[in-house]
């Protein structure tokens, strides 16, 4: 049956084999590179990276001390080393109070994939909605796209706009968030029209004909097609949502909303004797997102490529 090969094609040995390494080389090549550039940052202490022996000259300036990209790159790679080997167990240093990062990073790790889960299913939600309005030429017109012309105002104006009316009437300032999110930065015109695209073309008439010339069951096409589509615009509009997330995060300073982004908003601007334990944090916290991103895009990759019914041979 198609839905056993397609099954079998989605956990494939050598497939699955060819994308955890695929990720985890991204992963190493993204993270050296964004280690070297915070390593290049003036600290005051030893605690991010250590400066015992510099084979270049180095810069002190009030017991700042900054390292040469090309000269000290053997020490940035021992740290580098130093702190891969800590990472993977889950060892990401301790704050100023002794606490350890981990558990900071855990609790605002779980808080930025929920808000981005809700984002997501509410931008899905709202978008299937007025696909299916648009159907109808006058609300097309006249409801469907003055909604979706409010998604091209910045992020930061629909909070502020929402957070005022939602107090006026009485609406939880959480749902008026992640509304925000959706429809911040153009994140709704964009979810919309391009699921509206492959909606259009998945049940397009030329479409089912080639499913029935092929030999597949016209049905269980269009649905693993459109399914594959799905996930794929759904993971990719992941940074949009995030990114609005982060504005949205520092606007409302953390009250209701405080996850990785806000995390790295309020370590990266702090200045005081903890600045290296900070620029930890701070680090630490980009690497989970990048982490997420990237596992997330191959993830969605190998689904869309495995789920179309072409791809069955």
């Amino acid at each position: 049956m198609i839905e056993k090969k397609i099954i079998n094609n989605i956990f494939e040995c050598r497939s699955i084999a060819k994308l955890l390494f695929k990720i985890l080389l991204l992963i190493l090549i993204i993270t050296y590179s964004l280690y070297t550039l915070f390593s290049l940052i003036p600290k005051k202490s030893q605690n991010f990276t250590s400066y015992e022996s510099c084979t270049s000259q180095t810069l002190v300036d009030n017991e700042n001390v900054t390292l040469n990209i090309i000269l000290d790159q053997p020490i940035i790679f021992t740290n580098y080393l130093s702190w891969l080997s800590h990472s993977v167990i889950g060892d990401f240093g301790e704050n100023a109070m002794g606490i350890p990062n981990s558990i900071q990073l855990l609790s605002k790790t779980l808080v930025s994939l929920k808000m981005v889960a809700i984002g997501l299913i509410l931008a899905f939600m709202l978008s299937t909605l007025l696909i299916m309005l648009s159907r109808i030429i006058l609300l097309k017109h006249y409801f469907v796209e003055p909604i979706l012309s409010l998604s091209l105002f910045h992020v930061v104006f629909i909070s502020s706009f929402l957070f005022t009316f939602s107090e006026q009437i009485g609406v939880s300032r959480v749902f008026a968030g992640y509304i925000a999110i959706v429809f911040g930065s153009g994140a709704l015109m964009d979810y919309y029209s391009i699921l509206n695209d492959e909606v259009r073309k998945i049940f397009s008439k030329d479409y089912l004909i080639f499913a029935k010339i092929s030999g597949y069951n016209r049905f269980v096409f269009s649905i693993t097609e459109l399914l594959g589509k799905m996930i794929v615009i759904s993971v990719s509009r992941i940074p949009i949502l995030f990114s609005g997330l982060i504005l949205l995060e520092v606007y409302d300073s953390g009250r209701e909303f405080s996850g990785l982004g806000y995390l790295i908003h309020k370590y990266a601007i702090r200045q005081d004797t903890n600045q290296s334990l900070h620029l930890d944090l701070v680090f630490n916290a980009s690497i989970i997102i990048i982490i997420i991103m990237v596992f997330l895009f191959y993830i969605s990759e190998h689904l869309y490529k495995n789920l179309s019914p072409r791809s069955i041979k």
